[in-house]
């Protein structure tokens, strides 16, 4: 739920304030912008970024987007000749790690889970310890001792079992369980049985 319209020239002022090199173009910086897309998919009210693992093809997935700004590996940039690099229509902005710039970028303007609550069917054990501006979702069980940091998302069915500690800004997605046996089984060589192997 996007509380008012978001623009491009926001994303474009949000990562200038965070001292990302941002080359500029001729987009229309007062055009919506309703989310991310992946490059290929993206239209002209969608943001996107290119990583390095995609470099082999990075030149062709650059010039055809249509997204207005690509959050870009700076090494994929400073490969380009400077023909190709006049040829893109989007804003670039440059940045080692594409992704999690990308993602910062996604949860300041269209974290749909922004709200911050707990729902009453969640079962809370008394001694869970549960952080500040964290969300819990429906039908989700919290073991004792269990530690939460801050500004958490956990969702719906999911079940955080006895002693587990999670840190801040941790998103766990619906039907989870966290804290169960990590290996499985191994077959004991003398019996044949299987045994756990936490």
């Amino acid at each position: 739920k996007m509380a008012a319209m978001i623009t491009l020239g926001n994303i474009v002022e949000y990562f200038t304030g965070k001292s990302f090199q941002v080359i500029s173009s001729n987009a229309d910086l007062s055009a919506n912008i309703i989310g991310p897309r992946n490059i290929i998919d993206a239209t002209e009210k969608h943001i996107t970024f290119l990583s390095a693992k995609y470099k082999d093809t990075a030149v062709q997935k650059l010039l055809e987007s249509k997204a207005p700004l690509i959050v870009l590996e700076s090494s994929i940039f400073s490969d380009l000749d400077e023909q190709t690099k006049k040829s893109i229509k989007a804003i670039i902005v440059l940045t080692d790690a594409p992704k999690n710039a990308f993602v910062d970028c996604l949860n300041v303007f269209f974290n749909e889970s922004a709200e911050v609550k707990i729902h009453p069917s969640a079962v809370i054990h008394p001694s869970a310890k549960i952080g500040q501006g964290t969300s819990i979702g429906p039908f989700t069980a919290i073991d004792e001792n269990v530690t939460i940091g801050d500004n958490c998302t956990i969702g719906a069915n999911t079940h955080i079992q006895k002693g587990t500690s999670l840190g801040n800004r941790v998103v766990i997605r619906s039907n989870v369980t966290i804290g169960n046996w990590g290996f499985g089984f191994v077959k004991d060589e003398n019996t044949g049985a299987n045994v756990n192997f936490p």
